[in-house]
């Protein structure tokens, strides 16, 4: 049994040769762990936005948890693992937090009625929507809109 290390017999190579290639053969390893960790990366990330874009482009919709999943090519399971690891909520909470935000943008700068409001992103429910606002702003839809329209 003779041992090598990169084709060279090891009892043929000094201390420090040996030294040198061992050196080189962990570099190489955790070269390839970084390079890998930062593809996974580079995937979440990309993983995450796609997910952020399909709920900014149908968010006025009846999404669920499922859709969102359907389109990511996952399950529900790894997509709200994934996900909320990456961004630290639920893909159904990005949803509220997006709506909301439209919802907040519409209020300040249209004289909309709530109720049409909450129709336009997403909300079957005033009442949900209402519920949904104050519990994401602290505050009811009306209270926001008379604090902080700019619209006359």
């Amino acid at each position: 049994l003779t041992l090598s290390f990169y084709n060279v017999p090891v009892m043929e190579m000094t201390e420090t040769e040996f030294s040198s290639q061992l050196y080189s053969l962990l570099m190489g390893l955790i070269d390839s762990e970084y390079e890998k960790k930062k593809s996974d990366q580079k995937f979440m990330s990309d993983f995450v936005n796609s997910i952020d874009y399909y709920i900014h482009k149908n968010y006025k919709n009846d999404i669920t948890l499922s859709d969102i999943a359907r389109f990511a090519e996952v399950s529900e399971s790894q997509l709200s693992k994934e996900y909320k690891k990456m961004t630290g909520i639920s893909p159904y909470a990005a949803l509220v937090k997006y709506r909301i935000s439209m919802a907040c943008k519409l209020l300040r700068t249209t004289n909309m009625p709530i109720s049409e409001i909450a129709e336009s992103i997403g909300y079957k429910s005033l009442a949900n929507f209402t519920y949904g606002f104050n519990k994401e702003v602290g505050m009811s839809p009306s209270v926001y809109r008379a604090q902080n329209s700019v619209v006359f």
